[in-house]
């Protein structure tokens, strides 16, 4: 249950997670964090924008990418992706949300880790990209 590692939740006690972070780092601290996490996930929208194995989805909501993968054949996209965001948690990948837009499997990125670099994001990317090549048979 990863809802319980992140202080992006909606859960009462969470809020002490809320308040604990903002003593520890500060409020202007914790609004740079913030603010660094927003633009990063629309470089990271732009990244799958141009990688010719991604398909964007949505232009980004908070710190939510959404997209899927297009290899292989577009009627098996929505089956790929689904194998995808399992293979790559079962494999230690990466740890993949999934939600449905228009009808077809999207795989989701919420970034919350300011620590991350886009080279971090290219890496990762490549290798779901990879994994998807791998799967689309």
């Amino acid at each position: 249950n990863l809802v319980d590692k992140s202080i992006a939740t909606t859960k009462r006690f969470d809020a002490l997670k809320v308040y604990m972070t903002m003593k520890s780092v500060g409020p202007s601290t914790l609004g740079e964090m913030y603010d660094h996490l927003l633009a990063q996930t629309c470089d990271v929208a732009s990244m799958i924008k141009r990688h010719q194995g991604f398909e964007l989805l949505a232009e980004p909501a908070l710190s939510t990418v959404l997209f899927r993968s297009t290899q292989g054949r577009e009627g098996d996209w929505d089956r790929l992706n689904q194998k995808v965001r399992i293979e790559a948690l079962v494999r230690g990948v990466a740890v993949l949300g999934e939600t449905v837009i228009d009808g077809h499997s999207a795989l989701k990125f919420t970034i919350l880790n300011p620590t991350l670099t886009l080279t971090d994001f290219e890496k990762l990317l490549g290798d779901i990209d990879a994994l998807a090549l791998e799967l689309k048979e």
